[in-house]
């Protein structure tokens, strides 16, 4: 919503009142609630058809679309009025179905990276890039209030459409080069070392055989003594390559997906409800004068500085068990927020920024680690897409907090602490079923007869990567 119209009012003192602004500003927050949440699920159900398309169609093509709805976004949005060209909703949802195809497009040129266990750090570098970026509205807002006349909306969005033209250029030009040579290298080894894998396992030597993170060399297998190759990380990498010979539809019937998919919707509504509402709960307690929401948005955006936390966490006790630590973060977050004191919420502030960049960062390198490569574009899009249904939560549950019923933030807030333990319980379960998996293969002969023999790993009364 612009507020053209009661600025002008407030300036002439022709016909103003405060109610009436009042009642502008609740009109405003209903609006950008609504916005928010349309916003919100697009770039959430839209990641289906985006997952379809990088990985059907040519990675030019792809940014090329993804340009188009980002800088037409932009300009429709620099137009825009709440009077005559009202296309705010419009070029909301551009962006962010520009912003999602952009984001999920950065995926799979992870897998250019060599060496392979650098991999975990470059997703977590673009998820956290990616959520650090909104700290450029706030500076373009800042900027405007310096200089109301000469920096005005429609010249800020129109100057992120030319930015906006200029990387995408360059972004498709890299891509045409790539695709000449690297990317089908890339993929051509992808092949090569599933059937390198296989040939280790199905020859019965996987007892002195390693397998780590690094696929791209000779020296990924390190030849042991010990019955390290029975570890959860070794019976996970296996079951992960039987994973990745899998149809798209296999593995959306595994307990895999269905453990991320609930992990990812519950998370995501839980940050999307609390970036949503911030700002009301934090006047509620007493932020009258908005420092500490000031204080949020400048905190926000340092997720980055968790980028080589998340990637050591990763590489020490692989990505399940970082699911389960930031489903303690969430939690922590979650009890933490029932507290209505300003001090106690700040330092809140930064358990949410790390919760956050968690969630993403992991979730990403999870999909990439789990499904493999010619699948990553599809499995991250149904698992949003179904996601995205959750977030239209968030228009109720919004207006809930903000007061229409009794105090609606405590009773949001407990709704959403409880529903926090769904991914808790089944990421628990998940790590228990990799566990037994473990001591199954400690039964056989020197701990690698069952693997040899070709048996799986029973998920859900089901056996998964048979052949």
């Amino acid at each position: 919503m612009d507020d053209t119209s009661t600025t002008s009012k407030t300036a002439s003192g022709d016909g103003y009142n405060e109610n009436d602004v009042i009642t502008a500003c609740a009109e405003q927050m209903r609006c950008y609630n609504a916005i928010f949440t349309l916003g919100q699920f697009l770039i959430n159900f839209a990641s289906l058809p985006v997952g379809f398309f990088i990985d059907m169609i040519s990675k030019p093509v792809y940014f090329t679309m993804a340009g188009i709805c980002q800088i037409t976004g932009f300009i429709l949005f620099g137009i825009s009025d709440s009077n005559n060209l009202d296309y705010f909703a419009i070029a909301y949802g551009l962006m962010a179905l520009g912003g999602s195809m952009s984001i999920i497009g950065a995926l799979p040129a992870s897998f250019l990276v060599r060496p392979r266990r650098y991999q975990p750090l470059l997703l977590a570098a673009s998820s956290c890039l990616f959520d650090a970026s909104s700290i450029i509205f706030y500076l373009i807002y800042k900027i405007a209030l310096v200089f109301p006349i000469a920096f005005t909306r429609k010249r800020a969005f129109f100057g992120l459409a030319i930015v906006a033209f200029i990387i995408y250029t360059i972004l498709v030009a890299c891509w045409v080069i790539l695709e000449k040579k690297d990317w089908k290298q890339v993929c051509d080894n992808e092949n090569d070392i599933g059937v390198e894998n296989n040939e280790e396992v199905d020859g019965g030597n996987s007892h002195n055989n390693v397998v780590t993170f690094d696929q791209d060399n000779q020296d990924h297998r390190k030849k042991r003594v010990t019955v390290a190759s029975t570890s959860i990380l070794h019976s996970r990498r296996i079951h992960n390559q039987r994973l990745h010979e899998l149809s798209v539809i296999q593995q959306f019937d595994s307990f895999d997906f269905t453990v991320i998919f609930v992990f990812f919707s519950v998370h995501v509504l839980q940050c999307n409800l609390y970036i949503e509402t911030v700002n009301e709960y934090l006047t509620s307690i007493g932020d009258n004068d908005g420092i500490y929401a000031k204080i949020f948005s400048l905190v926000l955006p340092c997720g980055i500085i968790f980028i080589p936390f998340i990637d050591a966490t990763i590489q020490k006790v692989g990505s399940v068990n970082t699911l389960k630590l930031t489903n303690a973060f969430s939690l922590i977050f979650g009890f933490i927020l029932l507290f209505p004191n300003l001090t106690v919420q700040t330092i809140n502030f930064g358990i949410f920024t790390c919760f956050r960049a968690y969630l993403y960062a992991t979730f990403n390198t999870y999909i990439a680690e789990t499904f493999g490569l010619s699948t990553i574009g599809r499995m991250i899009g149904c698992t949003c897409t179904i996601g995205s249904f959750f977030t239209l939560l968030q228009y109720p549950a919004a207006s809930i907090a903000e007061g229409y019923v009794g105090d609606g933030f405590g009773v949001v807030n407990l709704f959403v602490l409880v529903i926090s333990c769904l991914p808790v319980i089944i990421t628990a379960w998940y790590s228990n079923i990799i566990l037994e998996k473990e001591r199954y293969h400690n039964l056989g002969k020197n701990g690698d007869a069952n693997e040899s023999s070709g048996e799986q790993l029973p998920l859900m009364g089901k056996k998964i990567g048979g052949d």
